[in-house]
């Protein structure tokens, strides 16, 4: 039986959009982490190299280059 302080460990090492344990974990600028092809089908195209994504935590966007 896992303790408590192991129970909110794992919380913090699963992505809040697949419930899985972190696969590629980017961090936005916000600070909010998810897994890299969890942000990627989040990505909004806003020209040929610049891309944005929408935390869906706290709606803060951040712009990222070259997904």
């Amino acid at each position: 039986m896992a303790s408590p302080i192991e129970k909110k460990l794992a919380k913090h090492l699963e992505c809040p959009i697949c419930l899985e344990k972190f696969k590629e974990p980017k961090v936005l600028s916000c600070q909010h982490s998810y897994c890299g092809k969890c942000l990627e089908r989040l990505v909004r195209g806003l020209g040929r190299e610049n891309y944005e994504v929408t935390c869906p935590e706290c709606r803060k966007s951040t712009k990222v280059s070259g997904v």
